[in-house]
């Protein structure tokens, strides 16, 4: 049985105040327990009049949040973004042909 493995951080925010910080973790994979505890976080930042930002999320509660449509801003944890191709990050290769000349 595999031990506990944070599966994110929420940070309830307002007007740029972080108002509560914790940690969300369980053993294996998330499921809508998960879901149902960042969405009760959710609807305290909303009575509040903030928002939740839950950063360093994996992918797979990552795909349940976006799936479940819960109105909450979400910061990956780094082999979830991908690396573009060549080039280096926040650069684009121009073509001659695409400055329509």
């Amino acid at each position: 049985m595999a031990g506990k493995r944070r599966w994110c951080r929420i940070t309830i925010l307002r007007n740029g105040q972080v108002l509560a910080r914790s940690v969300l973790d369980g053993e294996g994979t998330p499921g809508l327990e998960a879901v149902e505890v960042v969405a009760r976080r959710a609807l305290v930042a909303r009575r509040l009049g903030g928002r939740v930002v839950c950063d360093d999320v994996v992918p797979a509660l990552g795909d349940l949040l976006a799936f479940a449509g819960l109105d909450v801003e979400m910061q990956w944890q780094p082999e979830r973004r991908e690396e573009p191709l060549g080039g280096e990050p926040g650069e684009e290769e121009v073509q001659t042909r695409d400055l329509g000349s």
